[in-house]
């Protein structure tokens, strides 16, 4: 197996810089667009004063005009976008962190990333640094995973208490899996690019 670290000092190929710089571009462009989702949400979520949060419901239903000229049929609803405008506080701070946990657990995503491509386009694939940025990737995606499921159950309880004065009880608890499979995703990364520095380093030692 041949080296993949440049020497110190080495200058970058024509390739290597515009894969230098396109990494940077996207980094930038997508940090700019999560902070202003994020800010979006936040202020979708306070419009007017009260907050509106979608909740999850099992066992309700509703009644739509949705039939012919309008005529009502009963549906089941899974979801709704639900206003409560005396929530209690512990529950407002618990939805305005589940919006900053995930944009800074993405953003900590697209940093580490940026680096991975930068160290690749010097082609330090399997520097020991790769290996600590994939961590860093799963770590932070499983952290935000369990404290927005946590923060997510908080808030919707308190927008219910607020609205039934806590005589509803059809509470879920969600469980989003995809942000769980990007942590395990991250993880086997990381563990391969462990791998491969060990077999780079036992190679060259052979040369």
């Amino acid at each position: 197996m041949s080296s993949t670290k440049k020497p110190e000092g080495t200058a970058l190929s024509r390739d290597e810089r515009w894969l230098a710089f396109g990494a940077v571009g996207v980094g930038v462009i997508m940090a700019g667009l999560i902070i202003a989702v994020a800010a979006s949400h936040l202020v979708e979520t306070f419009a007017g004063g009260t907050i509106r949060l979608v909740a999850p419901f099992v066992d309700e239903s509703a009644e739509l005009p949705i039939g012919p000229d309008g005529t009502m049929r009963t549906v089941e609803v899974e979801q709704a976008t639900i206003t409560a405008p005396d929530t209690p506080l512990v529950s407002v701070f618990a939805l305005v962190a589940q919006v900053v946990v995930q944009a800074l657990a993405m953003l900590t995503i697209v940093a580490c990333l940026t680096w991975l491509c930068l160290n690749i386009a010097r082609t330090r694939v399997f520097a020991p640094a790769n290996e600590h940025l994939l961590g860093t990737c799963a770590l932070a995606s499983g952290l935000a995973w369990g404290l927005t499921m946590l923060l997510n159950a908080m808030s919707i309880n308190g927008a219910f208490a607020s609205i039934s004065d806590r005589d509803y009880n059809n509470v879920l608890f969600e469980a989003e899996l995809t942000p769980l499979i990007v942590t395990l995703v991250f993880g086997v990364l990381a563990a391969a690019f462990r791998v491969g520095a060990r077999l780079q380093k036992d190679t060259e030692g052979l040369v």
